[in-house]
Parts: C-alpha cells; sequence; structure tokens
C-alpha cells in the first residue's frame, strides 16, 4: 500500500513538471533550451567540461565531467534533455532524462534520473529525487538515492528531439532566406548596424565577423535584428558586442544556417544559432542561448535567450507529454521490486 501511494506522489510530480515544461516549449524553444545540440555533446574519451546557467539538450548522446548545469532561474523541472545516452559527473539542479543508458559517478542532482534503458555507476554521489529506468538499476551504496528506485519502468520521453531540431533547422533556414534590411559601417575593427523598429536583417561575412573587435547593434527597444552569416566554416574570437538605443540582447540572433563547421573561443554575448555546425567550443564564453549541431570541448555558457522564436507555425509535438499522457513514463511494464 505504502509503494502504492509513493509510486502516485511520484506519477503526479512528474506529470506537473511535464506539463510546465510543454508551456515553456511550446512557446518558445530558444527560451526554454539554454543549449541544444542537434547531435552529440562530448564524447567518449572527450567529456564535455564547464558549465552551462540554463537548460541543456542534445538530440544525441551526452557526456560530461567536471561540469556544472545550473538550470537558472528555477532550478526545478528538467535540467537536462538527451536524446541517447549520458554518461555523467558533476552538478546539476533538476531532473535528468535519457532515451538510452545513464552512468553516474562523482555527481550531485537534486532532481530524479529517468531512463530508457539502464542506469549504473561509475563512482557515487547523490540524486535527491527517484531513479527510474526502463530496464534496470545497477547501485551500490556509494551513490545515495532519496526518492524511489525502480527498474522496469515504462519510459516515453518528455521531448521530441527530432522535431526539436527540425525547429531549429528550419527557424536558421528561414531567417537565412531573409532579405537584408540594412548593411553595417566598418570603422577600424568595430561594425555598426543601425536598424529600425520590427524585423532587421543584416549579413555579415564570417571573415568580417572573425576580424571585428566590437559590434554594436543600434535599435530602438522591441526591435528584431537578425544578424545573418553566410559561409560554411566560421571562426569567433573574442567579439564585443554592444547594444544601443534600447535593443536588449535577448532581441538579436547571430545565425549561421550554412555552417558545417564552427571555432568558438574567448568571449561572446549573443545568442547563436548555428544548427548544421560541428563545433568546437575549447574554452571561453557565450552569453546566450547557443544552438548547435554537435558542441565539443568545454566552454562555458551562462544564462541568456532569444526572445522571437516564433516565426514557424508552434511545434505543438515537440513536447510528446502532457496532463494524462505523462503517466506513461511511470507505469512500469511489468512488477518490479525496488532495489538500491
Amino acid at each position: 500500500m505504502k509503494r502504492a501511494v509513493a509510486a502516485i506522489g511520484a506519477l503526479l510530480c512528474v506529470t506537473v513538471i511535464t506539463v510546465a515544461a510543454q508551456a515553456d516549449m511550446v512557446d518558445n524553444p530558444f527560451g526554454y533550451f539554454n543549449v541544444y545540440s542537434l547531435g552529440d555533446i562530448g564524447s567518449q574519451g572527450s567529456p564535455y567540461h564547464s558549465d552551462f546557467q540554463g537548460r541543456a539538450g542534445a538530440a544525441g548522446n551526452v557526456e560530461f565531467s567536471s561540469f556544472a548545469l545550473l538550470n537558472r532561474p528555477t532550478q526545478t523541472g528538467f535540467a537536462l534533455h538527451v536524446g541517447g545516452s549520458a554518461r555523467l559527473t558533476g552538478t546539476y539542479l533538476g531532473d535528468i532524462e535519457a532515451g538510452g543508458d545513464v552512468a553516474l559517478g562523482g555527481v550531485g542532482i537534486s532532481g530524479s534520473v529517468i531512463a530508457g534503458a539502464y542506469v549504473a555507476q561509475f563512482g557515487g554521489g547523490t540524486v535527491g529525487g527517484n531513479v527510474h529506468a526502463g530496464l534496470g538499476v545497477a547501485l551500490d551504496s556509494t551513490l545515495t538515492v532519496y526518492g524511489d528506485t525502480l527498474a522496469g519502468m515504462q519510459y516515453a520521453p518528455a521531448v521530441d528531439h527530432q522535431a526539436v531540431s527540425e525547429y531549429f533547422r528550419n527557424t536558421s533556414a528561414l531567417i537565412g532566406d531573409m532579405s537584408q534590411t540594412g548593411s553595417y559601417t566598418e570603422d577600424w575593427g568595430h561594425l555598426t548596424f543601425v536598424g529600425a523598429e520590427g524585423v532587421n536583417v543584416v549579413i555579415v561575412s564570417a571573415q568580417e565577423l572573425m576580424a571585428a573587435s566590437k559590434f554594436t547593434i543600434d535599435a530602438p527597444a522591441g526591435a528584431i535584428v537578425y544578424v545573418n552569416v553566410p559561409d560554411a566554416d566560421v571562426t569567433l574570437d573574442w567579439t564585443a558586442w554592444n547594444y544601443e538605443g534600447g535593443i536588449q540582447a535577448e532581441n538579436v540572433l547571430l545565425n549561421m544556417p550554412n555552417a558545417g563547421h564552427l571555432d568558438l573561443s574567448s568571449t561572446n554575448a549573443v545568442n547563436i544559432l548555428a544548427p548544421l555546425a560541428a563545433t568546437n567550443f575549447d574554452a571561453g564564453l557565450v552569453a546566450g542561448t547557443l544552438i548547435v549541431g554537435d558542441l565539443q570541448g568545454g566552454g562555458q555558457v551562462n544564462l541568456g535567450k532569444f526572445d522571437h522564436g516564433g516565426i514557424i507555425p508552434e511545434p505543438a509535438s515537440i513536447l510528446l507529454l502532457a496532463g494524462g499522457a505523462g503517466a506513461a513514463m511511470l507505469r512500469r511494464r511489468r512488477l518490479a521490486r525496488p532495489t538500491r
């Protein structure tokens, strides 16, 4: 009886989390994810190391080491969505879901861990919520789980990564096809674009952007500025992004619709959309949303978002679970004895 009550409580908790996540996602996927990779983040033998301040996701696999996922500003709900498998060390403030396996070692997770396959460990740590796995759980006493530990759970992802990836690709392509509304000026490495109310589009070459020491966006409050970089290979090092005239960083998007390769280093305080780009971000800082095709390295991403992602129809199918459908994630395929 106690076990049944606990399961019902966990079900209601996850359903509420999922409904909240759906509302955020449908309204603005850019605002929901601080970092998203259409492929992997990190790789076997070369895990990603550093920290992200906001929610993260990857359609492929994730490998984090010496990492912190701060999930600001609320630090509740999902902190990490993974389509494949995840191998994690470090601090995670929120819930974690992965369609494949989850391996934990030296972790501090404030929420729950939900896996489509197995949850295992290669080190100790703590999980503040539940551990639920579609196939099996293999944990020992060096990893403390404060909630329920259950195997044989039916798994249904909270995020449709195929839909998310398609959304970002389509958005980037549509912005990239927009006609230029104005041009920038250049003065000794200082690029300046003066925009008007409404939507503004400017095209900058990768070479010019790489050479720039400063990029000023001067536009009124409420304006939207798309900075399109049409090149296939892009390298960004330190550029001082300066916003004047009332416009804020959340209204500016640096879009790279054709970039197959992106090198990032040093500091860029701008939202970046490069959904096809294999990205090397060895060190440095992006202060804004970072959406790429694949992400390797150890650069830091601070909290930021692009507030105007609705240029294509809202992706109602991106979040699969809501209301009663959320119950499927926690419905056991078979009776399973809790393991610790």
